[in-house]
């Protein structure tokens, strides 16, 4: 019982040193990861806690040097073998993935899949 007390008080404290951030926007920091190195945004097809749905809301408005490419790009079916894995949009050195069949934990809910996409993208193969 002890533990549980003190776990709770440490999420409680980290949970309040967080409390400013969540509703921080951290497109600012996107656009400059975007401009200079190679990113990765991917998300789950039935995330209920960052949904798909404002995540293309965000890049709608997102304003980094591939941007207009991006929107214009067509999104690609993710193949692992036969089997459709997500779905890809990509344009220079940004490439976003929707996983299908996956919730907020990617790796959890589809490691296969999971370990697929990290592998293309540090090894900067298409999806």
């Amino acid at each position: 019982m002890h533990r549980i007390l003190i776990l709770d008080t440490l999420y409680t404290q980290v949970e309040a040193f967080l409390a400013d951030d969540l509703q921080r926007s951290v497109a600012p920091w996107l656009v400059e990861v975007a401009n200079n190195y190679r990113l990765l945004l991917y998300s789950g097809q039935l995330d209920i806690i960052v949904a798909y749905p404002l995540t293309l809301n965000m890049l709608k408005n997102l304003e980094f040097k591939d941007a207009k490419e991006y929107r214009k790009a067509k999104r690609k079916i993710w193949y692992i073998g036969n089997q459709p894995a997500g779905y890809s949009k990509s344009a220079g050195n940004f490439t976003e993935v929707l996983v299908r069949d996956a919730g907020h934990i990617v790796p959890y809910d589809q490691p296969k899949w999971a370990e697929d996409l990290i592998s293309r993208f540090t090894r900067n193969k298409s999806f």
